[in-house]
C-alpha cells in the first residue's frame, strides 16, 4: 500500500509503503479507487513548504501569532519543540477522494464492507491506496457514479458558495478567478 506524504520542512514529496490501518468502532476503512489534486490549495501548500523559516513566517502571519501565543501560555521550551515537531511531520496531502469500503468498525450502522463512498476532509482523503475515515466524512453512493465521486468536496465547496450568495435556483452568476 502507497501514500503521498509532503515534508513541510523542504516542501519535499514522498510515495511511501504504509501498513493496513486498523479499524476503530467508528471508521471506516476504504480502498481508495480515485483522489482529486486541487491545484489551487495543494499548490498553495507545496509552494509555502518549498520556503524557507522566515519565507514561511512572512506568507503565514497568522501561524506566527498562533506560535507568539502559545509561548506566553506554554513557554518558549515546548513551543519550539512543538514547531520543529510539526516541520518534521510528513503530512499527508489531498481532501476529497472515493472507493470501496473494505472494513468498518463496530459502531457504523448504514456503510458495509463493499460499499462504494465518496470521502472528504483534509488528512483524511488522501492520496493513499487506502483511507481511514469516520463515518460522517464519507457518503455512501450508488457504483455507477464512478469516479466522479472524488470531486466530493470540490462540489461541497461550491455549493456553499452559492448558498452564502443567496442564490435561487434560475438565477444567472458571473465566476472571476484567477488561475496560479
Amino acid at each position: 500500500m502507497k501514500a503521498i506524504l509532503q515534508n513541510y520542512r523542504d516542501g519535499k514529496l514522498e510515495l511511501i509503503d504504509i501498513t493496513k490501518p486498523t479499524c476503530d468502532l467508528d471508521e471506516i476503512i476504504i480502498k481508495t479507487r480515485s483522489s482529486i489534486v486541487s491545484i489551487g490549495t495543494e499548490k498553495s501548500i507545496s509552494t509555502l513548504a518549498k520556503k524557507n523559516l522566515l519565507q514561511k513566517a512572512k506568507a503565514r502571519p497568522d501561524l506566527v501569532k498562533r506560535v507568539l501565543e502559545k509561548i506566553k501560555t506554554e513557554g518558549i521550551t515546548k513551543t519550539y519543540k512543538d514547531v520543529l515537531g510539526r516541520l518534521e511531520k510528513l503530512t499527508p496531502l489531498g481532501y476529497s477522494a472515493c472507493g470501496t469500503v473494505i472494513e468498518v468498525g463496530a459502531s457504523i450502522k448504514n456503510i458495509q464492507p463493499g460499499d462504494f463512498v465518496a470521502v472528504i476532509g483534509a488528512e483524511i482523503a488522501s492520496h493513499s491506496s487506502i483511507i481511514v475515515a469516520p463515518e460522517m466524512m464519507c457518503l455512501k453512493l450508488p457504483d455507477d457514479i464512478g469516479d466522479a465521486a472524488a470531486f466530493g468536496m470540490l462540489g461541497t465547496i461550491a455549493m456553499h458558495g452559492i448558498r452564502c450568495s443567496n442564490q435561487q435556483p434560475g438565477s444567472v452568476i458571473g465566476i472571476m478567478g484567477m488561475a496560479s
